[in-house]
């Protein structure tokens, strides 16, 4: 049996695992139940990063606007996958363009995380020759 560590400190948990258990879950968990300065920090990211996967999911699929249609769950799933990173530091930012309309995340220096959706109207005429 293994016991799970913070990857900050190095306390180690007292949780077990089998001895076939990746180290990079024995690491995630023990972050998850430590509790350093940097463990609660990360803990937080990942809160937050959990919410904000139900507010994408609610901000695609559902619109008040007749004019935004439901995004598709191929999509979501590309953008649900990014908010995964961004508690970590590999992703701050993510804009993916669709035809119903675009979607901007991001993460702030804080550990906020805005989602915004859009779409442009653009009208366009030539005249003459």
């Amino acid at each position: 049996m293994k016991n799970a560590v913070c990857k900050f400190c190095g306390s180690v948990s007292m949780e077990t695992f089998p001895d076939d258990t990746p180290e990079e879950v024995l690491l995630s968990e023990g972050t998850k139940a430590c509790n350093c300065y940097r463990a609660r920090k990360l803990q937080v990211l990942l809160e937050h990063a959990a919410a904000a996967k139900l507010e994408l999911a609610d901000i695609c699929e559902n619109s008040e606007d007749e004019k935004l249609k439901q995004i598709d769950n191929r999509v979501v799933d590309i953008l649900s996958r990014a908010i995964d990173l961004m508690p970590g530091g590999e992703v701050h930012k993510i804009s993916v363009g669709t035809s119903s309309g675009n979607v901007d995340i991001k993460i702030s220096s804080s550990g906020k995380i805005s989602i915004q959706r859009s779409l442009s109207i653009k009208r366009k005429r030539e005249i003459g020759s």
